[in-house]
């Protein structure tokens, strides 16, 4: 605050020693530099030089604060943001589309202008500064001058201002309006289809490279439709107003001449007042300061949502129960709905489903039946559209979310590879276990994974990415069983519920082959659900359910569900008959 203050004020004490210097000059030369006139230039002189220094130096320490206070502000709301996001136990409230664009806003400021809620609270000590130095030549054109011209002036900067201001955002949104960012993403994605490494071969061979060229063309021309008539109108209007300033200030001067010719305006008023009328045309000049607070305040109410979801969910987590040692009887889903945001349709409907502890239970269907989403409404990353998970006897809304999620491991088919080393690839299944050398070998010998680690160039050190030095990446079957490590360190760790979603989609069949060997072994004493298109692999498990359309259609053991030759039966025949040649094969 006081840097831009005095970045505002600076620039006037310098036009009124300016002005003062010269006034004392006409002086200095008829009375003799040895004369009081002399003196007075003396003083004056040094306190123009140490106003002069005090402005270099102002500058480069007004930036460097600035920088320094966008940097803590932005970087403080960015640590505020993911803690917030991160406290609720669900991830719904990621899916929403409106929220990835602010926290685009949040994370990187607006594409190529740096706006954020950091530069628009020191923009607005700079606009500080801005006015103060505007308003302040102003006065001093009143004071030394004419409050007229002083006030023609003024109005003609603001004026000017205004329109350069309204024409200025009104061209920087347009970016940003849904209809035209489509339109930048697909300009962008058609740019490079055709001479990207991946592309470039079927572009050469199928004869794509004159369409896509045409194509980007098509789509880059509608592109810049808009913001071009934007533009022409803002050069238009900004014309207009400059040349009306240019008047306002061609007026002055005349004046200024006019007064200094007929002896009411000495030489240093003189001066003084043309330096101060060019200190108010400061105000007529657009700059980063309009669009950083602009663009940087509009993400401010969706970080306030976003405290207020995760309020919300911090005091429903104060009413709920503890989870220890659950499920001891088992989990029931009773009338299950579940729609996604956004979507048209129940991806889940009347479900119905007992998962008694300590049994295991395959899950199996054709592709978007909803079988993971079951999953994660297990899991508590989303709560039903209509019904009720119960464990125990007690409705999973009243669990604690984070003793419940410490309570399952779940293998996704999307797991995550993270870029970081095997130690916590394999770690994150227990934190507390990340130094813990052998539970960490415990956990990759049971996933098979425990040789192929040692034997990376770092061993368990070893970032899991060629994009680092002395970086390793796995093949897809590495990678499944650094996965299956986590959960067996999670298990370890007090998981008592086992979630594999295609844990061998993929292993080769030997590696396939030894994981549903060692199955029963692996799951003892868990509660266990496996989701496989592999009817191998789900032959392992004591029961077995079909999805499909979002509906349980059968339940049963493997040997009753092919007698009963429903839509499983008809299911493993087709896939049986891959192997022998006949499609009606048992």
């Amino acid at each position: 605050m006081l840097t831009a203050f005095a970045w505002g004020v600076l620039p006037l004490l310098f036009t009124v020693s300016v002005g003062a210097l010269i006034g004392l000059i006409p002086d200095v030369v008829g009375d003799g530099f040895g004369s009081d006139a002399g003196t007075a230039l003396i003083w004056t002189l040094a306190g123009t030089t140490v106003v002069f220094a005090a402005l270099q130096v102002i500058e480069p320490a007004r930036q460097a604060l600035e920088g320094i206070a966008r940097r803590q502000i932005d970087e403080s709301l960015r640590a505020k943001t993911i803690e917030d996001l991160s406290r609720p136990p669900g991830i719904s409230h990621l899916e929403d589309p409106d929220l990835h664009d602010h926290l685009h806003l949040i994370r990187d400021g607006a594409l190529e202008l740096e706006s954020s809620p950091g530069g628009a609270a020191v923009m607005t000590i700079r606009l500080l500064g801005i006015y103060v130095h505007g308003v302040g030549g102003a006065l001093l054109v009143g004071i030394f001058f004419s409050w007229w011209a002083a006030a023609g002036l003024l109005a003609a900067c603001l004026l000017c201002r205004r329109i350069l201001r309204r024409g200025l955002l009104e061209y920087l949104w347009i970016w940003r309006a849904p209809a035209q960012m489509r339109l930048q993403r697909r300009a962008a994605y058609d740019q490079w289809l055709g001479v990207e490494p991946p592309n470039a071969k079927e572009a050469r061979i199928f004869g794509l490279n004159a369409w896509l060229i045409e194509r980007f063309w098509k789509v880059w021309d509608e592109c810049m439709r808009e913001p071009m008539r934007i533009h022409r109108r803002l050069f238009r209007n900004v014309g207009v107003a400059y040349g009306a300033l240019g008047l306002a200030y061609a007026f002055s001067f005349v004046s200024m001449a006019d007064a200094a010719g007929e002896g009411t305006l000495e030489l240093g008023a003189l001066a003084l007042v043309v330096q101060a009328s060019f200190d108010v045309a400061h105000l007529s000049r657009g700059g980063p300061w309009d669009y950083d607070l602009e663009l940087g305040t509009v993400v401010l109410p969706k970080v306030r949502e976003i405290e207020a979801h995760a309020a919300r969910a911090t005091e429903e987590m104060g009413r709920t129960s503890p989870a220890a040692d659950v499920p001891r009887e088992g989990v029931r889903f009773e009338g299950i709905a579940f729609r996604y945001r956004g979507g048209d349709h129940d991806v889940l409907r009347e479900v119905d489903l007992e998962v008694p502890a300590g049994r295991s239970l395959a899950i199996v269907g054709p592709n978007g039946a909803g079988k993971t989403t079951l999953v994660k409404l297990l899991a508590g990353l989303y709560e039903p559209t209509a019904g009720r998970i119960v464990v125990d006897g007690v409705d999973l809304r009243e669990i604690d979310p984070d003793e419940w999620q410490r309570r399952i491991a779940v293998i996704f088919q999307d797991f995550v590879r993270y870029e970081l080393p095997a130690r916590e690839n394999v770690g994150f299944g227990s934190v507390p276990s990340l130094r813990d050398e052998e539970a960490l070998a415990r956990a990759a010998t049971k996933a098979g994974a425990l040789e192929m680690i040692e034997d990376l160039p770092h061993g368990w050190d070893t970032v899991l990415s060629r994009q680092y030095t002395r970086g390793a990446d796995l093949s897809g079957g590495e990678w499944q069983r650094v996965a299956l490590a986590r959960c067996h360190l999670a298990i370890e760790a007090g998981a008592r519920i086992l979630v594999l979603d295609e844990p061998t989609a993929s292993l080769d069949v030997r590696e396939e082959a030894r994981f549903f060997d060692r199955f029963v072994e692996l799951t003892e004493g868990l509660t266990t659900i496996l989701i496989s298109h592999r009817f191998s692999t789900v032959r392992a498990a004591s029961r077995i359910v079909v999805i499909d359309d979002g509906r349980i259609v059968e339940d049963g053991s493997h040997d009753q569900l092919v007698a009963r030759g429903g839509t499983y039966a008809e299911m493993f025949r087709m896939q049986a008959g891959r192997y022998t040649g006949d499609r009606n094969a048992p």
